[in-house]
């Protein structure tokens, strides 16, 4: 399906309802699941010690980037205590005409950076510099560049699909629960998510949808 699941989620709860009922797995289209860039960025932040705090940044409408958004939350920082969307609407269109999908992760052990869109993930640790008696401050010590386009990861989806039902597959790597879980998210970000339309005035900046 493509997201989000549903414009609504007490359908999306059906679908994952009859998913569940007739045993039939349903793949939702989150893309950026399926990019390396992205993949990549899952397990830095495990080795980091997991998210404790996520904040992403894109520009967009709720239920088109704000849906992504969520989706990479839960699925960066399930365990996250703090996240944030900061979701920058159409009315900024004239300011920023260009893409805007960033990602900063928090973590025990260092902070991660997810920029361009996954062109590129960055990852600091802290390390005594001197400067500071009783603090450390950070080095940057992996830095990658990625040119995996959203076309290769529907590739991949699709794939996946094709090993679901051949049964060489139990799971899908982005589930209808998956989905409905991005949309609740995002519906604590945004009310609109649940009476779709778009609205005269901004929504604040910066909302914090967990924690």
């Amino acid at each position: 399906l493509e997201k989000p699941i549903s414009d609504n989620i007490e359908d999306a709860k059906l679908i994952v309802e009859d998913s569940k009922s007739f045993k039939v797995p349903v793949i939702i289209n989150h893309t950026r699941r399926w990019q390396v860039s992205w993949r990549v960025a899952v397990r830095k932040i495990r080795e980091l010690g997991g998210a404790y705090h996520l904040v992403t940044k894109c520009n967009g409408e709720p239920l088109d980037a704000g849906i992504h958004a969520a989706d990479l939350l839960n699925w960066l920082g399930p365990k996250a205590e703090h996240t944030y969307i900061d979701l920058y609407r159409e009315e900024f269109g004239k300011y920023q005409p260009y893409l805007v999908f960033e990602l900063e992760a928090f973590c025990p052990k260092g902070i991660l950076y997810v920029i361009n869109n996954g062109a590129m993930v960055e990852v600091a640790t802290p390390k005594k510099t001197g400067r500071y008696r009783d603090l450390n401050e950070f080095e940057w010590n992996y830095w990658k560049p990625f040119n995996d386009d959203m076309g290769e990861a529907t590739l991949r989806a699709f794939a996946e699909l094709r090993d679901l039902a051949l049964g060489k597959r139990k799971r899908p790597t982005c589930s209808a629960t998956d989905g409905l879980k991005a949309l609740e998210l995002c519906s604590r970000w945004d009310s609109s998510v649940i009476t779709y339309g778009r609205r005269d005035i901004l929504p604040e900046l910066g909302r914090q949808v967990r924690g």
